[in-house]
C-alpha cells in the first residue's frame, strides 16, 4: 500500500522510474504497485540468485532489471540475465556498488547490452581511490567512457595499498523514523 501511495504521489512529477517500491522477495506485490502507476517501476538489485531473478523477468514485475554484478555471478551471468530480460522486453540498468572495480566492469556489460537503459552511478571520488586506482572514471558530457585500458581498465598501485589498512565493514539495516527500510 505504502508502494502505491507513493507511485500515486509521484506521478504528476514524472520521475524516469521508481527503484524497488516494494520488497524484493514478494513480487506480488511489487506486480500490484506496477498495475497501480504510470511510473516505470525498476527492480532486482538484490536478486542475487539466477532463478529470483528469472522470477523477477518471467512475471515481468519491473520495466527495468538492475542486476548487480558483484554479487550475482559476474559479468557473463549479468550479461545472460540482460539477455533473459530483452527477451520480455525488459531494460537493463545494472546497480554498481561503489568501486571503480564495478563501475568498469558495468560500462563494459553496458556496452554489449542492447536494452541497456541507463548505468547506476554511485562512485567516491576520494584521495583513497585515486591512490589505489590512479584516476576514478569521470562522467564526460553526460556519459561515463567506456575504459580503453586493458582488462576492465582498472589497474591497482599495488605500492599504496600498504597505506590503507583493511578495516572490517558491516553493512547494517538502516531503519528510518517512519519505519521504512533502506541501506
Amino acid at each position: 500500500a505504502d508502494g502505491i501511495r507513493l507511485a500515486q504521489a509521484l506521478e504528476p512529477y514524472h520521475p524516469f522510474f521508481l527503484e524497488e517500491p516494494t520488497v524484493p522477495d514478494n513480487l506480488d506485490s511489487l506486480l500490484e504497485v506496477k498495475a497501480r502507476t504510470n511510473i516505470p517501476i525498476a527492480a532486482g538489485e538484490r536478486c542475487v540468485t539466477r532463478e529470483s531473478m528469472r522470477q523477477l523477468i518471467e512475471k515481468r514485475a519491473a520495466h527495468i532489471v538492475q542486476p548487480e554484478p558483484s554479487v550475482n555471478g559476474g559479468l557473463l551471468q549479468t550479461v545472460k540475465l540482460a539477455a533473459m530480460a530483452d527477451l520480455y522486453h525488459i531494460s537493463v540498468a545494472p546497480h554498481q556498488t561503489g568501486s571503480p572495480v564495478s563501475l568498469n566492469a558495468c560500462l563494459h556489460i553496458d556496452a554489449c547490452t542492447p536494452n541497456f537503459l541507463i548505468q547506476e552511478f554511485n562512485l567516491i571520488d576520494s584521495q583513497c581511490m585515486r591512490d589505489l586506482f590512479g584516476q576514478v572514471p569521470q562522467v564526460v558530457d553526460g556519459y561515463l567512457p567506456l575504459p580503453d585500458r586493458p582488462g576492465l581498465g582498472v589497474e591497482l598501485n599495488e605500492d599504496a595499498v600498504s597505506a590503507y589498512s583493511p578495516q572490517a565493514w558491516r553493512r547494517r539495516v538502516i531503519i528510518q523514523m517512519d519505519g521504512s527500510i533502506g541501506f
